[in-house]
This record gives structure tokens, sequence and C-alpha cells, in this order.
């Protein structure tokens, strides 16, 4: 997909170097693989409301308005290019620096193009539209 200011930066795949610990879901693959992206110093942005929630005040209507409109600037590019994201949630949108500015989607491994429709719902169940299940 081409590169958004919303959309995290796919930048290749790396091996992963080294023995990883016992209890390491990938610790039984000899040669595990990972995602090179974007660095987003700001974490995620479930821990960035939790943040704002329990340490100053929940986040405002503005605030809200001013992260949706970056969310949606995503999604709108990713259906441009017909790419449907199964896996949308707070947790799944990072944010770009410690100035908290800029939303990225992130976790595209359940997205995919919209001609292919998936035989089972893809995504998080407590996050899927009410329809998908109908």
């Amino acid at each position: 997909m081409q590169p958004h200011d919303n959309i995290v930066k796919y930048l290749g795949t790396a091996q992963i170097a080294g023995p990883l610990p016992p209890a390491h879901s990938l610790s039984g693959i000899v040669s595990p693989s990972g995602i090179v992206m974007d660095h987003a110093e700001g974490g995620d942005f479930m821990g960035y409301v939790i943040e704002l929630k329990v340490h100053l005040s929940p986040l405002d209507p503005a605030g809200a308005r001013f992260f949706f409109l970056q969310m949606v600037a995503g999604v709108k590019h990713a259906h441009a290019r017909g790419v449907v994201l199964c896996d949308l949630k707070p947790d799944n949108m990072l944010l770009l620096d410690e100035s908290c500015r800029q939303l990225l989607l992130a976790d595209l491994g359940m997205a995919h193009h919209r001609a292919e429709v998936p035989s089972e719902p893809k995504g998080t169940p407590s996050f899927e539209a009410p329809e998908v299940r109908m």
C-alpha cells in the first residue's frame, strides 16, 4: 500500500537474532522473522487514553475529534486502495512521538483486499461491528 501519514510505514522484514525466551510464543521456531516498521515513541493509543484518564482528565470532545479524523483519513486511504482493516482498535493505533499529535494505524496482519472475502470473521471479537456476526 502507498504511504500515508496515518498508516504505519512498513520498512521490511528481518530475521530475529539469537534465541528467544522459552515463554515467548515464537520460541519453537528455528529462525523467526519480524516486521520492521516506523518507531512509534508515543506508544499505543489505548495506553495514551488510559494515561490521560488516570493522571489528567479524559480525552475531551475536541481531542477525540482530532484523533478520530486522523483514524478516518487512514481508513479512507486503505479503502481507496481496496484494503479492508479487520482489527481496528485503540491497541492497534500508535502515536508517532512523545508529542502525541500524529496517529498511525498499525497491525495490519488481519487486513485483506476487499475482493478476498474471508470465510471466518477476522479481528478481535469485542471490537467487531455487530453486522459481522449476523
